[in-house]
Order: structure tokens, then C-alpha cells, then sequence
């Protein structure tokens, strides 16, 4: 009986260690990278590249090749990156000069590039770069808003069955006012997509390259024209997140958060608010990889920047959890939906005989809990991406 005590404790501790392992190896395949500007009491200062795991640790400086814009997009293995000029416009950097971000990239050129990690193989995808643009799930293709194709690594259309044009993809995770805002940040790359045609849902397996109309009886009735606009189909497609307008006593109408199930048509909302105490606009929701949760930004305003208050929804039992106040535009799940990052709210901070306004990286896990700080002090860290393995180097320098 002593023995096989001894034997079931063994196995109890060699459970856990693995289980603490496997967390561990996660975390460390999962990188945040982000720009930083280190204020200088005196001369110029400039931003560079930093990358650090989920946890805070392993903090170090990165190499980023010339003419590779910071805010480039990473693909989802971090063996590329794509850009295009114009996305600066979009960037979610207040207080900051959009050609700081360029980094010897021409500001005004219209393409799409795609460029290895190390910079040596420049490809240009597209004459006219998109507003908007996603990484299909696999990372060998991209989808954007208007066109029916999807366009691949080496510049290449891919045609999807029974799809020969579309309205529009429904890809932007966005509130009623903000559907054309588009913020250069990491989205979990897409296995499924909503698609408008001939006035009809179609539901697309961008693996498959196959597509099924929305035959829900009560689909008008639930979602409105425009709301249609906001709607966000699930990771496993089978539910759908839009946002919708809730009547109240004021001039303003609030908004809230619906999520449909494509099945039963069944639909989930927020908890009850309080109009007059709670923020009526939701700029950006995105589902967790899982697609079990959502983050949900609501819109606070432009006083100290465009500015959010983060919350994580969970839809199965309509749990609403606050993580922080953020820059709006920059919460971002991890590949893993383990973590949840974002840009701090702007602040002040002195240097000198005088105040410079500052933000930071913020990290907490997928229930809220365990926020970390992955910068500090009079800086500017900004533009937070996640990758799954990054394909940078650079040796390791103390940040502060």
C-alpha cells in the first residue's frame, strides 16, 4: 500500500509538471512584438522594435529590417511581413507623427509589399493596397473586404466555389460608427467569413473554398441592414457576433452586443446597462481563437486620445468582466486565446522641466486576471502584435 502511495504521488507531481511545461512551451511560442520610444531629455528620439513572451519575461530589443515599416502586419508563422503605406493614416498612435513608423519606407506608396523576416525578398502583392486585409487560417492566403478571391503568398487570386462576387466581407469587428476604421494590429487568422450576396448571408470555409447560405427563419428579424455591417462569424462558424442599437431615454441610442447561433437561432446579449452611467459605443470585438469569448471595446472619447474601456464577454453565461482602460483600436487576443494585449490609456509622464505623454503594454490572461506590464518609465510602446514563432533577432538590452 506504502509503494503504491508512493507511485500514485509520483504520478500526481509528474501530471503537474507537465501541465506547467506545457503552459511554459506555450507561452514561449506565443510573442508580443511592439514599438517603443524611449523619450531623451535632450535631441531626438526614436522608436524600435521589442518583443517580449506573454509573461513579461525574455524582454529584448529586435532587429527590423530597413524599409519595413514598424507597423507592418507579422504573418501568423512570422516568416513575412505586409504592409502598405497608407495603413499610416489608420494607425492608433495619438500624439505621434505617422512618419515615425516608416523607417526609411516610401510614405507615399500605394501597394500591398509582402517581405521576408530577414528582409532580403521583397514581393509586391498588389498595385493598390486595401484598407483592410486578414490572414486566412494556415497563413497562406489573404482575404479582404471586396473582392470575392483570396490572394496568396505569391500574389496569386484563389477563387472560391459558388462565389463569383460579393458585396462585402463582413471582417471588421467593429461598432455602427466605426465599420471603415481600420488600426493595423494582429487578428486571429480566419478559418470562416461572412460574405453578403444578392441581399442574402452566406456563411464561407476559406479552407475548403466552399460557401452555404444563412437559411435562419428569424435572421431579419434578429439582425438589421445595419447591423450586418458589425457582424463577426465565430472561429468553428458557428455563431455570429453583431452589434446592435438598445432604445433608451436619451437623444443617443446605447449599443450593445448579440450573438446569434447559426443553429438554433438562439441569441445571447450583455447583461442589462445603465445608459446613463455606461459608454453607448462599441468601436472593436473580436472572438478568442476558441471562440468561446469576446473582448469588446466600448468607446470613451478623444480627451487624451482616442481611448476604450476593455471588457471580456463571455456568451455562454453572459459574463461581463472590465480589464482596463485602453487606446482604443488595440486590444488583440494571443494565437493561443491564453492572452489578451493592448496599449495602455495615454498619460503624462515628466521628463525634465516638462511632461511628455506616454503609454504602455498591457497583457492579462483570457479571464481578466494576472496583468502584466511589459513596459514602464517615460517611453511610448505602441502598435502591440502577436506571433506564433518571430523570425527577429536581437540581443537583449535593459529596456528602462
Amino acid at each position: 500500500m506504502f509503494i503504491l502511495s508512493r507511485i500514485l504521488l509520483c504520478l500526481l507531481i509528474l501530471t503537474a509538471l507537465s501541465s506547467l511545461n506545457a503552459g511554459t512551451q506555450a507561452d514561449q511560442k506565443e510573442t508580443l512584438l511592439f514599438a517603443v520610444r524611449h523619450y531623451q531629455p535632450r535631441g531626438a528620439s526614436h522608436f524600435t522594435m521589442w518583443q517580449a513572451s506573454p509573461g513579461g519575461s525574455s524582454l529584448r530589443r529586435v532587429h527590423w529590417p530597413d524599409r519595413v515599416p514598424l507597423f507592418a502586419l507579422v504573418a501568423p508563422d512570422g516568416r513575412h511581413y505586409l504592409y502598405a503605406s497608407s495603413w499610416a493614416r489608420g494607425l492608433s498612435t495619438p500624439y505621434q507623427e505617422p512618419q515615425m513608423f516608416f523607417n526609411g519606407a516610401p510614405g507615399n506608396d500605394p501597394g500591398l509589399w509582402l517581405v521576408s523576416a530577414d528582409g532580403k525578398e521583397r514581393h509586391r502583392l498588389m498595385d493598390q493596397a486595401p484598407a483592410e486585409i486578414h490572414w486566412v487560417k494556415g497563413g497562406h492566403a489573404m482575404i479582404m473586404p471586396d473582392t470575392p478571391n483570396l490572394l496568396n503568398r505569391h500574389g496569386e487570386w484563389e477563387a472560391i466555389a459558388g462565389l463569383s462576387s460579393v458585396s462585402r466581407w463582413l471582417l471588421a469587428g467593429a461598432g455602427l460608427e466605426f465599420t471603415t476604421r481600420y488600426a493595423p494590429l494582429y487578428r486571429p487568422p480566419l478559418e470562416y467569413a461572412l460574405t453578403e450576396q444578392d441581399e442574402a448571408l452566406l456563411r464561407v470555409h476559406l479552407k475548403t473554398r466552399t460557401a452555404a447560405i444563412l437559411a435562419l427563419s428569424n435572421l431579419s428579424e434578429v439582425i438589421t441592414t445595419d447591423s450586418r455591417k458589425t457582424a463577426l462569424i465565430s472561429p468553428d462558424g458557428s455563431r455570429m457576433a453583431f452589434v446592435r442599437r438598445i432604445s433608451t431615454d436619451s437623444d443617443e441610442a446605447a449599443q450593445t452586443l448579440a450573438v446569434l447561433d447559426l443553429t438554433s437561432g438562439a441569441v445571447t446579449t450583455l447583461p442589462d446597462i445603465d445608459p446613463e452611467t455606461w459608454p453607448n459605443k462599441i468601436n472593436h470585438f473580436e472572438w478568442s481563437p476558441a471562440g468561446n469569448l469576446l473582448l469588446l471595446e466600448y468607446y470613451g472619447g478623444l480627451s487624451g486620445g482616442p481611448h476604450a474601456f476593455l471588457y471580456i464577454f463571455e456568451p455562454a453565461n453572459g459574463k461581463l468582466t472590465h480589464v482596463d482602460d485602453i487606446t482604443a483600436d488595440t486590444a488583440q487576443w494571443s494565437p493561443s486565446g491564453r492572452w489578451l494585449a493592448y496599449q495602455t490609456l495615454m498619460q503624462t509622464r515628466p521628463l525634465g522641466q516638462k511632461v511628455v505623454w506616454s503609454s504602455d503594454i498591457g497583457v492579462v490572461k483570457a479571464d481578466g486576471s494576472s496583468r502584466t506590464y511589459l513596459t514602464s518609465g517615460t517611453i511610448y510602446a505602441c502598435l502591440p502584435r502577436w506571433v506564433t514563432r518571430a523570425d527577429t533577432e536581437g540581443k537583449s538590452i535593459d529596456p528602462k
